[in-house]
C-alpha cells in the first residue's frame, strides 16, 4: 500500500499507517527489546476481525515496534505548520489493550525524524502507567495535544520513525497504527435536536417538569419543530451520559485522553418569564460536562458555562456554550452533559452538542448552503405595488435587451417577455422569452413561469424544495437598505430588500428548518449607485449604516445563520473598489466596520470574504466566487458567440476539474493556517452561462483575441459539470459547502426545477414521463441531493421534489391570491 499525504487529506480522519492494521502480520515493522528477544507477534484481535500486534514481556523488558516512513515524494509527504503559528498539527495514534493480569509499567508512543545518523523527536505521546488504566476493553494512545517539532524532507530528513514502547509485563495488543490531521473532534450527541425525542423515551434524563413540544407560545425549534422544554421551577435538570468510543475498527476515536472538552447548547425563554432588567447572579442555566470513571464509578467536572438571562433575552434564541477546565483521563470512559436552571420561566433547549475544545460552534458540522437571488419582478403579482411605464422596470431581470458593449448593433442575446413592447414575446414552445440563455436549449425556464421574488408563495414553494434537497441555509444575495431608501424616495419598487422580507417571514413560519445569511454586495456604494457618497469615508459610512440595519432587523430571529452566535454575513467582492481604482476597502477598513457595527448593535459579526483574508483580519471564512475560466469556455471570443460556433479546439473537462481544484486548494490552504478560527466554504457550481444577459460581463474577461468576451457560455461537458465541481469540493475536506446557486437564471447557474412540455402544467393533474422528470425538470436537484447525502453521511428525508411542485400548482388552481407565472 502506498501512503501520500501531500494535502489531500487534510482533517479527513486520516489513514492507517502502511501495515498499521497487521493484516499481514509485522511485515514492514522492526522490533528490539531489552533482553536481546523478539517478543512481538501477530495475534488475533481481542473483541474485533483480523490480527493485531501483540506481546507478553517478563517483568523488567523493555521493547520497542517500530515503523520506518520514507519521506520521498509519492510515498510519505506531509506539510506540518511549524509550532510557531496555529493551524493542522498531525497527529500519531494507535489503539491499545491490556489483559486483566497485565503488571505495572509503562506504554507510549513517539515519532523522529532520521537523516543519516541524526535522530530528532517530532512529537511524543504521554506515558501511560498501566496501573492506572483499565483493562480488557480498547484504550486509544495519542499524540494529540503534543507540540509537533518542525521537520520534512526540506530539512534534511530522510524518514519517519514511528516508534511503539511497552515495558509492561503480561498480554498487551496494538491495532490501528494511523496518522490523522489533528483537528476539534466532536461527538454524535443522541437526540440532540429532539426531533423523535419524548418524555420517558429514554437517551435524556428529566426532573422538574421537563417535557418535549413542538410549540412555546409562537416558537419552534433552532433545528427543526422538535426541542426541549426546561419547565419553569428551580432545578429543572436536562441530562445525557454518553459513551465514548472503543472500537478499533471504527478508526481514530473523535475525542481521546488528554482533550479538552466543551458542549453546547441553544436555550430560548418563555416570553412570560420574569426576568431582572440585568444579568443577576442568582438567575442563571448552567451547562457542565463530567468525565465519569466507570470502574470506580465517580465522576469529574470537565467544562462549565453559565447564562444569566435578563429581559433584553426574551423572544430570542441564544448560544450557551462551556469553558474547558481540565482535560479527559484515560480512565474516564464516558462523558455526562447537564443542563440544570435556576431561572424563573420555561426554556426551549435545542440542538445540545459535545466536543474538543473549538468543536462547538452551534451548527451542524457540516453544511451546505445555496446562494438565492431576489430580484425578479412580474405584473402579475398582486404585491407589486407601482405601475411602471418602462419594460424594463415591469419585468426587471426577466427582460434584457441592452446591446452588448462588444457589438452595439448585435441583438441576438436579446430577451423581451413584455408583450406591450416586443410582439414576440414568447418563445417557440409557448413560454415567455425570459432573460435567460438558450445554449441549453429553448426549455431552460422556470417552471413555474417569471415568478416575482416576493410571492411567499414562490419562496416556500423554493424553501421547501431547499430542505428536501438537504440545503440548510440560502445565501441571499442583499444589497442593503441605503439604495432600497434610495429606490423608494425615486418612486421605484426595492424588490431586493422586499424579497428578503418576505423570505425572512417565509422561514420564521412555524415547521420551517431552514436558515438564512445574507451575500452582502459594498458594491452599491463603490460603484457609485448609491448617491452622495463622494469620499472613501462616505462608503465606508455607508456600509456601516446597512449592516447596523441588517442587524438590527435579523438579530432576534430564529431563521438567521449564526456560527459560535455570531451573525454570519457574506461579503461578495471584499476588495472592491470604486471604477477609478482609486477608493479600495482593504483590511484595515473591515476591522474598523465590524468595531463600528459591535459597538451599535452588540452583535459581533462573522464576515465570510472572497478574496483571502489576512491573518488577523476581520473576515474570518473563505469562499471562492469564481465561477469562469476561459479554458473551459465554449466562446473564447466574442465573434465566435455571436456566430454560435464553439472556439477550437474545444474545452477539455480536464481544464475545469484543474480550475475548480484550484479554488478548493487555495481556500483549504488559507484554512490551515488557523484551523480553530477560520472557516473554510468551497463552493460547487452547476454550469455558467450569461448569454441570456449578454454583455452585463463585458468587464469581467478577456477573450482569446485580447478583446472583451461580453459574453461567457461554460461547455457543459455532456452533464459533467456539476459532479466536477461538487468532486473537488467533497475531496477538500471542508465542512461549509456553497451552491452557486439555488435560482440565478440569469447566468443558469440554478437548481431550480425546469420548465419542460411534457411535464404537468397547472391545468393538469399528474407528472411528465420518468426521463423527463429525471433528465430535466428535476435533474439538479437530484444530484444535489444526492451529493449532499453522501457529504453528510444519511439521507435528508425530504419529500419527493415533484410532490412540491404539484403541491404549488393545485394553490395556483384553489387561491386566487397565488397568481399564475407563464
Amino acid at each position: 500500500m502506498v501512503f501520500a499525504m501531500a494535502g489531500g487529506a487534510r482533517a479527513q480522519g486520516g489513514e492507517v499507517l502502511p501495515g498499521g492494521e497487521f493484516e499481514l502480520g509485522l511485515e514492514r515493522w522492526s522490533q528490539l527489546a531489552s533482553d536481546g528477544s523478539n517478543p512481538f507477534e501477530a495475534v488475533r484481535t481481542p473483541q474485533a476481525q483480523g490480527l493485531s500486534a501483540g506481546c507478553d514481556l517478563p517483568p523488567g523488558v523493555d521493547a520497542h515496534l517500530e515503523l520506518h516512513l520514507p519521506l520521498e515524494e509519492g510515498q510519505f509527504v506531509a506539510a506540518v505548520p511549524g509550532p510557531d503559528r496555529p493551524g493542522l498539527r498531525l497527529e500519531f495514534g494507535v489503539w491499545v489493550w491490556l489483559e486483566s493480569v497485565v503488571g505495572s509499567g509503562e506504554i507510549s508512543l513517539s515519532v523522529d525524524s532520521c537523516s543519516g545518523l541524526k535522530t530528532t523527536q517530532v512529537v511524543q505521546s504521554p506515558s501511560w502507567r498501566t496501573e492506572e488504566l483499565p483493562r480488557e476493553r480498547w484504550l486509544y494512545l495519542s499524540t494529540a495535544g503534543q507540540q509537533v517539532r518542525s521537520w520534512g524532507s526540506e530539512s534534511g530528513a530522510t524518514e519517519l520513525r514511528y516508534r511503539l514502547r511497552c515495558s509492561a509485563p503480561g498480554p498487551v495488543c496494538f491495532e490501528g497504527a494511523a496518522v490523522r490531521w489533528e483537528r476539534p473532534g466532536a461527538l454524535e450527541v443522541p437526540d440532540a435536536s429532539f426531533e423523535d425525542w419524548r418524555p420517558g423515551s429514554g437517551t435524556w434524563e428529566m426532573s422538574s417538569g421537563l417535557t418535549a413540544g413542538p410549540t412555546l407560545q409562537t416558537t419552534q425549534g433552532y433545528y427543526g419543530p422538535g426541542f426541549a422544554l426546561l419547565a419553569e421551577g428551580s432545578g429543572a435538570l436536562l441530562a445525557q451520559t454518553i459513551e465514548l468510543p472503543g472500537d478499533p475498527e471504527r478508526g481514530a476515536p473523535p475525542i481521546t485522553a488528554g482533550s479538552y472538552l466543551e458542549a453546547g447548547a441553544w436555550l430560548h425563554p418563555d416570553g412570560f418569564a420574569s426576568l431582572p432588567q440585568a444579568p443577576r447572579a442568582t438567575v442563571q442555566l448552567q451547562l457542565s460536562v463530567y468525565g465519569i470513571d466507570d470502574q470506580r464509578g465517580t465522576r469529574r467536572l470537565l467544562a462549565r458555562g453559565r447564562w444569566y438571562p435578563c429581559m433584553d433575552d426574551l423572544g430570542g434564541w441564544n448560544f450557551l456554550q462551556t469553558r474547558p477546565l481540565a482535560p479527559l483521563r484515560i480512565n474516564e470512559t464516558s462523558l455526562r452533559v447537564e443542563l440544570r436552571s435556576a431561572a424563573p420561566g420555561s426554556y426551549a433547549v435545542d440542538f445540545v452538542q459535545l466536543g474538543e475544545r473549538h468543536g462547538v460552534d452551534g451548527n451542524p458540522q457540516r453544511r451546505v448552503g445555496a446562494s438565492y437571488v431576489g430580484r425578479y419582478r412580474s405584473p402579475f403579482f398582486p404585491g407589486a405595488t407601482t405601475t411602471p411605464t418602462a419594460p424594463q422596470e415591469v419585468w426587471r431581470n426577466w427582460r434584457w435587451v441592452a446591446p452588448p458593449a462588444c457589438d452595439n448593433s448585435y441583438v441576438g442575446f436579446a430577451h423581451d417577455p413584455d408583450c406591450g413592447s416586443n410582439q414576440g414575446c414568447f418563445r417557440g414552445n409557448g413560454r415567455r422569452d425570459l432573460a435567460i440563455g438558450t445554449e441549453g436549449g429553448p426549455h431552460e425556464l422556470p417552471l413555474i413561469g417569471a415568478y416575482d421574488s416576493r410571492d411567499k408563495a414562490v419562496l416556500r414553494y423554493h424553501v421547501k424544495l431547499a430542505e428536501s434537497a438537504g440545503i440548510d441555509h440560502f445565501i441571499f444575495d442583499f444589497q442593503g437598505h441605503k439604495l432600497a431608501d434610495q429606490l423608494v424616495a425615486q418612486g421605484r419598487e426595492p424588490i431586493n430588500r422586499e424579497t428578503f422580507d418576505a423570505l425572512l417571514q417565509v422561514t420564521e413560519e412555524p415547521g420551517r428548518n431552514l436558515k438564512l445569511a445574507v451575500m452582502y454586495e459594498p458594491k452599491v456604494h463603490f460603484l457609485g449607485w448609491v448617491q452622495g457618497e463622494p469620499t472613501k469615508a462616505d462608503k465606508i459610512q455607508g456600509v456601516v449604516e446597512d449592516l447596523v440595519r441588517l442587524v438590527q432587523q435579523v438579530g432576534g430571529l430564529r431563521s438567521v445563520l449564526r456560527h459560535d452566535n455570531r451573525l454570519v454575513v457574506f461579503i461578495f467582492r471584499n476588495k472592491t473598489c470604486n471604477p477609478a481604482g482609486t477608493q479600495c476597502l482593504d483590511e484595515s477598513d473591515w476591522l474598523w466596520i465590524q468595531a463600528q457595527v459591535r459597538n451599535q448593535t452588540s452583535e459581533h459579526l462573522f464576515l465570510v470574504g472572497d478574496s483571502p483574508p489576512a491573518l488577523g483580519s476581520a473576515l474570518q471564512g473563505l469562499t471562492r466566487w469564481q465561477l469562469v475560466s476561459r479554458s473551459y469556455l465554449r466562446y473564447r471570443n466574442f465573434t465566435d458567440a455571436q456566430l454560435g460556433l464553439p472556439t477550437l479546439p474545444s474545452a477539455s473537462l480536464l481544464s475545469l476539474e484543474s480550475h475548480a481544484r484550484g479554488l478548493t486548494e487555495s481556500v483549504m490552504d488559507w484554512r490551515d493556517q488557523d484551523v480553530v478560527e477560520r472557516v473554510a466554504i468551497q463552493t460547487v457550481w452547476p454550469g455558467f452561462d450569461d448569454s441570456g444577459v449578454g454583455g452585463w460581463g463585458v468587464n469581467n474577461l478577456m477573450g482569446e483575441d485580447g478583446s472583451p468576451l461580453c459574453v461567457r457560455v461554460a461547455e457543459e461537458f455532456e452533464g459533467q459539470f456539476y459532479a466536477t465541481t461538487t468532486a473537488a469540493a467533497l475531496d477538500s475536506g471542508a465542512d461549509w459547502i456553497q451552491i452557486a446557486t439555488f435560482n440565478d437564471w440569469n447566468e443558469r447557474t440554478q437548481i431550480e426545477p425546469a420548465w419542460h412540455p411534457d411535464f404537468v402544467s397547472p391545468q393538469q393533474v399528474g407528472g411528465g414521463p420518468p426521463e423527463v422528470l429525471g433528465t430535466h425538470v428535476f435533474s439538479k436537484l437530484q444530484e444535489t441531493r444526492q451529493w449532499i447525502e453522501a457529504f453528510k453521511g444519511g439521507a435528508t428525508g425530504g419529500r419527493t421534489f415533484r410532490g412540491i411542485a404539484m403541491e404549488y400548482f393545485g394553490q395556483v388552481r384553489r387561491d386566487p391570491q397565488v397568481p399564475e407565472y407563464d
